[in-house]
């Protein structure tokens, strides 16, 4: 793969959004631990999140690739500059990255981002489709990444204040 498909593969994952997911789990962690978890910990739940929003991503771009022809005929598998074989393929290495490093994390950690993936893809093939629905669940994820920083630190409670501000 030439350096040209792995930017367009980026982008895909929406960076800004991935570093948004990364620092808002920080965020929760510092807010909640009474005793800040291992650098590592830390990390693997940032990237954990941050992969599971990325790959949300990728799937919602799948998804929509006949709707991006005319809405964002510019995007990467809108204009068949990477295949949609490839994209399932990220989509899937994505996901699985997120799942790993939450695992190591612990058992709660590895369930929220399972249930995170889960409400992603349900969210590209039905949900977005239901009015209000949708925005929903865009908001309990967002909100999500916050309690996650707090279920790291052992300590939801400080991270509901942030997490609120997402709900619809």
């Amino acid at each position: 793969m030439n350096f040209n498909k792995i930017i367009l593969l980026l982008k895909l994952t929406r960076p800004v959004n991935f570093i948004i997911t990364a620092v808002s789990v920080l965020v929760g962690v510092i807010i909640c631990a009474e005793v800040p978890p291992s650098f590592l910990i830390i990390l693997f739940a940032m990237l954990s999140a941050a992969f599971s929003s990325a790959g949300g991503n990728v799937i919602n771009d799948i998804v929509d690739i006949e709707i991006d022809k005319i809405s964002h005929p510019e995007r990467a598998l809108a204009s068949n500059l990477i295949s949609e074989r490839t994209a399932y393929i990220f989509y899937v290495l994505l996901i699985a990255a997120s799942i790993v490093l939450a695992s190591m994390i612990n058992l709660n950690s590895f369930i929220l981002v399972s249930t995170a993936n889960t409400l992603l893809l349900l969210y590209s093939f039905y949900l977005k489709k239901i009015p209000l629905v949708g925005n929903l669940v865009v908001s309990i994820l967002t909100g999500l990444t916050f309690i996650y920083g707090g279920v790291v630190a052992g300590n939801i409670s400080f991270a509901l204040v942030p997490a609120g501000c997402f709900a619809d």
